[in-house]
């Protein structure tokens, strides 16, 4: 689906949908303006001036088929959609206008049965424009141009950036691989494009979360490679790069003493600490709390680690997983088992014992 520009930023509209539409005819002709209309002479001049627009007026034309005054519906529709009163101040129906367009596209209010992207209102607008004045002259066809590299929000931070063959990520209910862009402002329009294929984006006022959905994630995760993640504005027609989703070469899974081989873990390269004494710990954090650290090439994203039977606060990263140990697991001596625990596959990985003496008894004073 395609978008150019309809709507440019608040200060009034312009059209850029030039792409070849020949308008059917229609029974409808123009008409004038009839006496209780309450459109100002304003927003009839913006509206007017929304040339070529006819392939968005077809949806509603069809949609509306044997409606008696189908203008005066779309144009009460309009008046009360923008709270349209008798203090309308020139330049505002075009601000309103802006602004619900806006707020239909991050509604997710799409207008169906055209081949651009393009809001609910968008559609209904044209319509009007079209009722009231007639169908534009056919335009000559031309392809979209082509993306302008830009900025289109600033980007704080995202991920996954990496997997491996055959190894879905960040796996969400409907069994997509979940990627997470943090940036504030985004237009809610906005799509990603993932090795050159765009999809759907769900944008929040602080982060963007898109993915590998359907045919495109098993086409990804198939083989090793390198995926060109771009933010994309149809509107604008602004592409900006963000980097590059890898997929590596498999890892071979940790192998059991009795030959079984792991599902989801590789082999345990290294870990620690091992050993402390009670109010000592061997990597001290901020309150007293010790801090397990774990080398392992792969591991579930929602891995935890178990320290006994008491689950840590645990973050599964590229190669390092990393767990929080709170001081109330540290008050008394004794040697407790190290696992990783993985709630979907059920494997539970022994990584060794964490041996924690007593403390040293304090120096008699002088």
């Amino acid at each position: 689906m395609r978008r150019r520009d309809f709507i440019v930023g608040t200060s009034g509209l312009v059209v850029g949908l030039s792409a070849g539409w020949f308008g059917r005819e229609w029974a409808l002709r123009p008409r004038p303006r009839r006496a209780g209309t309450r459109l100002g002479a304003d927003a009839w001049t913006t509206i007017e001036g929304l040339e070529h627009t006819d392939a968005l007026a077809d949806p509603v034309m069809d949609a509306m088929a044997g409606t008696a005054d189908p203008l005066s519906v779309l144009e009460r529709g309009l008046v009360k959609r923008l709270g349209i009163g008798p203090d309308l101040e020139p330049g505002d129906f075009a601000d309103r206008l802006s602004a619900a367009i806006r707020q239909d596209f991050k509604d997710r209010r799409f207008c169906k049965g055209t081949p651009w992207l393009a809001s609910e209102l968008e559609c209904q607008v044209a319509a009007l424009r079209r009722l009231k004045y007639g169908s534009a002259a056919p335009v000559a066809a031309m392809e979209p141009e082509a993306y302008a590299e830009g900025t289109i929000v600033e980007v704080v931070d995202w991920g996954q950036r990496e997997t491996e063959v055959d190894t879905p990520f960040n796996v969400q209910s409907d069994g997509h691989s979940g990627i997470w862009i943090k940036a504030k402002g985004a237009p809610p329009w906005l799509r990603v494009e993932i090795g050159g294929e765009q999809v759907s984006a769900n944008v929040s006022e602080n982060v963007i979360t898109t993915g590998l959905y359907g045919d495109l994630q098993g086409r990804v995760l198939s083989r090793e490679g390198e995926y060109p993640i771009a933010l994309i504005d149809e509107m604008s027609r602004v592409r900006q790069p963000l980097g590059v989703f890898v997929v590596r070469p498999r890892t071979p899974r940790l192998v059991r003493e009795d030959g079984t081989v792991s599902k989801v873990y590789c082999p345990i390269e290294d870990w620690g600490p091992r050993s402390a004494q009670v109010g000592s710990p061997a990597n001290p954090q901020p309150g007293g709390r010790e801090a397990f650290w774990i080398k392992t090439a792969c591991a579930p994203s929602n891995a935890r680690v178990f320290l006994g039977q008491s689950e840590l606060r645990t973050t599964v990263s590229l190669g390092l997983i990393t767990a929080s140990v709170p001081t109330s697991l540290l008050a008394a001596a004794g040697s407790f088992p190290v696992e990783l625990h993985d709630r979907d596959s059920g494997e539970t990985v022994f990584v060794g014992m964490y041996e924690l003496g007593a403390a040293s008894p304090e120096p008699p004073r002088p």
